[in-house]
């Protein structure tokens, strides 16, 4: 898997093996021409059933790992948004 990581593929299987269960990955990814590339162009929102194995904060940091710097995500587990939290 090491020649997957930091790809949506290789991020779907990491999670699928900790969560026991699929994942969706949806990226923003794409190639454009110089100049051209949306603002929000690094953004990846993914989706697991639950945790798996793991606490849902272990998770979040396994995501964060996995993700380069740059890029923005959002990460449900089940029908709950737990990255980013939700604004009191």
């Amino acid at each position: 898997m090491l020649q997957w990581r930091g790809t949506a593929m290789g991020l779907r299987h990491l999670l699928e093996m900790v969560t026991e269960a699929p994942a969706e990955i949806v990226d923003s990814g794409g190639v454009f021409p110089e100049g051209e590339a949306p603002e929000n162009a690094c953004h990846v929102r993914i989706k697991v059933e639950s945790s798996g194995w793991t606490t849902e904060d272990d998770l979040l940091d396994l995501v964060r790992s996995e993700l380069p710097a740059a890029v923005s995500f959002e990460l449900a587990v089940g029908d709950r948004t737990i990255w980013p939290p939700l604004a009191s």
